[in-house]
């Protein structure tokens, strides 16, 4: 009984980070808020507890490289 419930708990967390993926792009385009927009899916696939943290710091160097890439990728969805 021990092992289950502790296995239950992992299950929406992948989820969570999997869910506002997709959702973010879509509110952050008419915000400011690009570069976090940016930075969140692009660390987020690897390890989205770990890097949520850590955002803080490359965020500086991230908007700036993440400003042109993400533009690439969000002009796309809307062409689709």
């Amino acid at each position: 009984m021990l092992p289950v419930p502790e296995f239950q708990p992992p299950n929406p967390v992948m989820v969570s980070p999997v869910s506002p993926m997709p959702m973010f792009p879509f509110p952050v385009l008419p915000k400011p808020m690009l570069p976090m927009a940016a930075v969140s899916p692009g660390p987020t696939l690897p390890n989205p507890m770990l890097e949520l943290p850590m955002l803080a710091l490359p965020r500086l160097k991230s908007p700036m490289l993440a400003l042109p890439r993400l533009k690439s990728p969000m002009l796309a969805l809307p062409r689709l």
